[in-house]
C-alpha cells in the first residue's frame, strides 16, 4: 500500500513539474557582463571631521553603464552612506539605491534597486538587486560590481531575470 501511494504521489508531483505556469515552474535569465564609470558626483565631504577614526559620508554620483545586454545599458544615478573605518587606506562599508535609465537600442524603462558593499584601499565591490519598470516591467536583475584600482571604473557582471513564461 505504502508503495502504491509513493507511486502515486511521485507522478503526480511529475505533472505538476510538467505544467506550464506552475509554482515550480523556473524563471529564464540572461546573464551580461560590462562597465561601470563614474561621470559625477561621489563622496560629500562637507562638515565632515576627516580626524575622527570612523567617518560617515552621504554620496550622490552619476555613472555611464556599458553593458552587453541593451536592457542594462544607461546612466545610473545612485544615492547611499558610506561609512570609511579607516581614512588612511579609505577602506570602509556602504550601502544605498540606485536608479539606471535606460533609453534607446529599443527599451525605454528604469532599474530601481537597492545595493551594498565594501571599499578596500579605495576599490570598490559591491551587489546590487533592482527591479525594472516601463520596456523592463516584471523583470529583475541581480548585479556584481568589482574594482580593479581606486576611483576607477568597475567591471560589472549579472542576470536579468525574467518571469517563466516571457
Amino acid at each position: 500500500m505504502r508503495r502504491t501511494i509513493a507511486l502515486i504521489m511521485a507522478v503526480g508531483l511529475m505533472m505538476v513539474m510538467a505544467t506550464p505556469g506552475t509554482a515550480l515552474a523556473r524563471a529564464k535569465f540572461t546573464e551580461f557582463t560590462g562597465v561601470e564609470t563614474q561621470i559625477g558626483g561621489g563622496p560629500i565631504f562637507d562638515g565632515v571631521d576627516l580626524s575622527k577614526p570612523v567617518v560617515q559620508l552621504e554620496l550622490e554620483s552619476v555613472f555611464d553603464d556599458v553593458t552587453t545586454d541593451p536592457r542594462n545599458t544607461g546612466i545610473t544615478y545612485v544615492s547611499g552612506k558610506l561609512t570609511v573605518t579607516d581614512m588612511a587606506t579609505f577602506t570602509g562599508i556602504m550601502h544605498g539605491t540606485s536608479q539606471t535609465v535606460v533609453t534607446g537600442n529599443g527599451y525605454e524603462g528604469t532599474w530601481e534597486g537597492t545595493w551594498e558593499g565594501k571599499l578596500i584601499n579605495g576599490v570598490g565591490f559591491f551587489k546590487a538587486v533592482a527591479h525594472g519598470t516601463g520596456d523592463l516591467a516584471g523583470l529583475k536583475e541581480i548585479i556584481v560590481f568589482t574594482g580593479t584600482e581606486p576611483f576607477q571604473p568597475v567591471n560589472m557582471e549579472g542576470r536579468i531575470l525574467e518571469p517563466s513564461g516571457s
